[in-house]
């Protein structure tokens, strides 16, 4: 249709000196880049869960999303939480 894609589709090598210039890619690494440190810009560390410590979760099963309190019972190592 003779129109350039505006995704990241992979091209050949030999075709992207063509359809990419080399600015537009170097645009295009530090739009992400920006938008990844805003991204992460307030995000924390948080400490790791030991037995006895009172959690929040919203169960899976739950038809609402009302959150349950719980004791941690033991740590499982590393979560994302």
């Amino acid at each position: 249709m003779s129109r350039h894609t505006r995704t990241q589709v992979p091209i050949l090598p030999r075709l992207r000196k063509l359809v990419i210039d080399h600015n537009v890619q170097e645009k295009l690494l530090t739009t992400k880049e920006h938008q990844a440190s805003n991204y992460h810009m307030r995000a924390k560390d948080f400490s790791e869960l030991k037995s006895g410590d009172m959690v929040c979760l919203i169960l899976p099963q739950s038809l609402t999303d009302e959150a349950v309190k719980a004791r941690v019972d033991k740590p499982m190592g590393t979560r994302s939480y």
